[in-house]
């Protein structure tokens, strides 16, 4: 019995004891999680700080989020750093702060995290917390690419594609989205779906693009389905269908897409 207790009492068995909750979407995670976090295990404040940050299991509170994330990114743990990097980036549970964020994802990339190489590279794309370079964008996602990462495969592809950092070459931007459309990446979908419909690195053809479209907005990735909304709405590749184009318009919004807002009020006004 007294074995039993102290497992339980233990910070580590709290935290292993709560993931199994947290993988059948049981609210009691959130207390075991909470336990663990007390007694000071970093992995649990992390999880629970995620909990909060993305509404999952509990309802979304971003300042307890970041309330969690700095704490276990003063013990050290990355995860926390690049999350508390994101949400100064966001202004999410905290005021924005991109040239702290930028400080964040430049002292974890160059220690080798790849998803901070990530942000690093769209920081200096985007000239956000440091002067615009695409140069150090390109070499950044290069490096992430290096080490496996699909998003910044999909910067790379851009970079082809505008020509900004690199060579514009639009049938490598094109090989570059299909290789990741390939293994399922709504993103990749989505922009290969752009190439087919402009005919960048291909030729075109409507009707992969519209295919690709709606894969990716199926999958989820918002800028395609305010695309499908605007296709049913103006018949453009396919049977004009208002209803269907509402469809994807709320689904877009219901993900904060800008773009669709407006699609949709302008069906309201052609009631």
């Amino acid at each position: 019995m007294d074995l039993i207790i102290e497992l339980i009492e233990n910070n580590e068995k709290q935290y292993e004891i709560g993931m199994e909750y947290y993988k059948n979407n049981d609210i009691k995670a959130i207390e075991w999680f909470e336990k663990s976090a007390n007694k000071g295990n970093t992995k649990a404040k992390v999880r629970l700080g995620d909990c909060y940050y993305f509404g999952e299991i509990i309802e979304r509170d971003y300042a307890q989020a970041v309330k969690l994330y700095k704490e276990a990114a003063t013990e050290g743990d990355d995860m926390a750093q690049l999350n508390l990097g994101d949400c100064l980036r966001m202004g999410h549970g905290i005021k924005k702060d991109f040239g702290a964020a930028f400080e964040i994802f430049k002292s974890l990339a160059t220690r080798g995290n790849v998803y901070a190489k990530v942000r690093l590279g769209e920081c200096y794309a985007l000239g956000e917390g440091v002067k615009q370079d695409y140069k150090q964008a390109v070499k950044w996602h290069q490096e992430a690419s290096n080490d496996g990462n699909e998003d910044a495969r999909l910067w790379l592809g851009w970079y082809l594609q505008t020509g900004n950092g690199l060579k514009r070459c639009d049938e490598v931007a094109f090989a570059i989205y299909h290789n990741l459309s390939m293994k399922g990446n709504a993103e990749a979908k989505y922009k290969l779906a752009e190439c087919y419909q402009q005919g960048y690195g291909t030729i075109i053809n409507l009707d992969k693009a519209f295919y690709l479209f709606k894969q990716s907005g199926e999958n989820g990735h918002a800028p395609a389905q305010n695309i499908l909304g605007e296709l049913y709405l103006e018949g453009n590749g396919v049977k004009q269908n208002r209803q269907e184009a509402i469809k994807w318009f709320k689904l877009a919004v219901a993900q904060g897409d800008e773009e669709a807002q407006k699609n949709l009020e302008k069906c309201s006004r052609l009631i």
